[in-house]
């Protein structure tokens, strides 16, 4: 008897301990879930991350030569193709190049009689307000997402990272007086700033007060009235509208009065006695309210000591002057259909990243084909492409040149000069560039860590290139 009960106490012990065995293993077999759970959230984390998008071509590099390293003929295919790692890595990867980088000169613009007035877009996003805060994060500024940008095909250039200027704030007047140094030294007659205002409500616009007070900004200005709808457009959701744009009943001698300090300022660009001023998108008005804002305004400005106003109306996106003319004294090419449409589409360019879902368009062709100087049968002033490429804002569904160089921007703008020369009087005679610091569409005068100054110099060559051709 007490022999079955010993039996029975070693068996109970033996059933204890595998059910100890079972259970440490079933709590091992929890927290190895557990670990492998969470690395595969890490990997998905990676993959989803910009540095596991940017090494991209690394790995693929790797993968090739790997697969190649037994077949000496398949291996030289390889680097016969790209040369060499380093030349993979600027072909795919960094996509700059030492010799590229063009430093600053010497020279100076020095003006001539018959020289175009050349006048660069200017955005004042760089720069902290409240409703960026509210909308995107605290801190989010247009440098948010400059510096997120990656290649997403073959031969894209990004990011595009400020050089000698760096990731500045235009509350900062210092940062002023230095682009206004530049500017002058390259030939650029003026900033044409873009002022975003709501019926009432104004966004961004303390660089721009900042620059009207200080008079030691010595520098011409223009006003691009922006009157479009704050919208998502820095996740690409343009439709989704933050702030709407109206054109309410008072709204027009409203906006007038909120920008004669700016008209009646001695920097103000203006025709003979008549400042210019450009509305960005008609469209969103109809053209009844269009063109009673337009009567509006031009009473109030000769009642305030002006001739008249000079009114320009964007070329942007779907809006045709030809249709919707009137009551403007001219338009400005800005990215319209009317200029898209000779744009030549690139279908077969590798991509980099699977998901791109965008448009790649050819800048060689663009200069090329001269479309930009088809002839209007109304005053339509010539704008000049710096580049173009709003990966930082759209990503995956952006829109973007490339075999852009500093060379055929020098051709383009030496066409556009050219042109407007022959087509408008010395009053009258001006040139627009896309732009001086449009970051976010990768279309920039400023000095980048890539090129350095050499879209700058380039500016200068195309302005003494023409100043020689008048000379003869």
């Amino acid at each position: 008897m007490n022999q079955d009960k010993f039996k029975v106490n070693n068996l109970e012990k033996e059933i204890n301990k595998k059910n100890q065995v079972i259970m440490d293993l079933n709590k091992e077999l929890t927290q190895q879930k557990k670990i492998i759970k969470q690395k595969n959230k890490n990997i998905e984390n990676m993959k989803n991350s910009n540095s596991w998008k940017i090494t991209k071509p690394i790995r693929k590099f790797k993968l090739i030569f790997n697969f190649n390293k037994n077949n000496k003929k398949k291996k030289k295919k390889v680097f016969n193709k790209y040369g060499d790692l380093n030349s993979f890595l600027k072909t795919f990867y960094f996509n700059r190049e030492i010799d590229l980088y063009v430093k600053k000169s010497d020279r100076y613009y020095t003006s001539q009689p018959k020289d175009s007035k050349v006048i660069a877009f200017y955005l004042p996003q760089f720069h902290r307000i409240p409703e960026n805060d509210e909308f995107w994060g605290e801190g989010f500024t247009e440098w948010t997402y400059v510096t997120r940008a990656v290649p997403l095909v073959e031969n894209q250039y990004q990011p595009h990272l400020p050089d000698v200027l760096g990731f500045y704030d235009l509350t900062n007047d210092e940062t002023f007086k230095e682009q206004i140094s530049l500017a002058k030294k390259y030939g650029i007659y003026g900033f044409c700033f873009h002022y975003y205002w709501f019926s009432g409500r104004r966004l961004l616009e303390k660089p721009i007060f900042n620059y009207l007070k200080n008079k030691d900004l010595d520098f011409p200005f223009m006003l691009c009235w922006a009157n479009e709808p704050w919208t998502k457009r820095w996740n690409g959701s343009e439709k989704d509208v933050l702030i709407p744009q109206k054109l309410e009943k008072d709204d027009p001698v409203k906006f007038i009065k909120d920008i004669m300090p700016f008209l009646k300022d001695e920097r103000y660009i203006k025709i003979d006695n008549c400042p210019m001023l450009i509305v960005y998108r008609p469209q969103y008005f109809s053209k009844k309210d269009m063109l009673e804002a337009i009567d509006v305004w031009r009473d109030y400005a000769k009642n305030e000591g002006f001739d008249d106003l000079y009114l320009i109306n964007a070329e942007s996106n779907n809006f045709d002057s030809e249709e919707k003319y009137e009551g403007f004294n001219a338009s400005v090419q800005f990215n319209s259909h009317k200029m898209t449409r000779y744009w030549h589409e690139l279908k077969n360019i590798p991509k980099l990243d699977p998901n791109f879902s965008g448009h790649i368009y050819d800048y060689e062709n663009l200069v090329k084909n001269k479309s930009y100087l088809k002839d209007a049968n109304y005053n339509l002033y010539r704008t000049v492409l710096v580049n173009y490429d709003n990966t930082p804002r759209s990503q995956n569904d952006s829109t973007l040149f490339i075999n852009g160089t500093p060379e055929l921007y020098q051709e383009w703008l030496e066409n556009v000069l050219e042109y407007s020369n022959d087509h408008f009087s010395k009053d009258k005679n001006f040139v627009f560039l896309h732009s001086w610091n449009e970051w976010g569409e990768s279309t920039h005068l400023e000095p980048d860590r890539k090129y350095g100054f050499a879209y700058l110099e380039a500016t200068l060559n195309a302005i003494e290139k023409h100043q020689n051709k008048n000379n003869l």
